[in-house]
């Protein structure tokens, strides 16, 4: 029972023995409580650490986000530039192609206007 176990002759424990188990047990109490307010301590700052990672986690999340949401801007300005670089290639071959025909026009006009010029003078002689 208690701390020496001994029992009286009539097979009860005595007021001594019932107070020091008593105090064994209370004891025992105190211990346990100090156990349990200890994990609780440690219970705590493991919700703590999880909420800190959550935090960190939302954080990273929208991080990534706004990442993505600029690369696939960029990759919509790029678009855009490749697609206005392949305009731009486009109206100067026209350009190029329109001067030459222009030029062609030009050297046709001048030749006929040689020609009419030469023709008028051989008209008035």
């Amino acid at each position: 029972m208690g701390a020496d176990g001994a029992l009286n002759d009539s097979g009860a424990a005595t007021a001594e023995q019932l107070i020091n188990e008593k105090h064994r047990l209370e004891d025992v109490i105190v211990k346990l409580n100090m156990d349990m307010k200890n994990k609780n301590e440690k219970i705590l700052e493991l919700i703590e650490n999880i909420e800190d990672l959550k935090v960190q986690v939302y954080s990273r999340d929208k991080a990534l986000q706004l990442q993505q949401m600029q690369i696939e801007q960029s990759l919509e300005d790029l678009r855009e530039a490749k697609q206005f670089e392949h305009t731009c290639k486009t109206l100067q071959i026209m350009n190029a192609s329109l001067e030459s025909e222009n030029a062609r026009l030009q050297e046709d006009l001048n030749v006929k206007i040689e020609r009419d010029v030469a023709e008028e003078l051989n008209q008035d002689d």
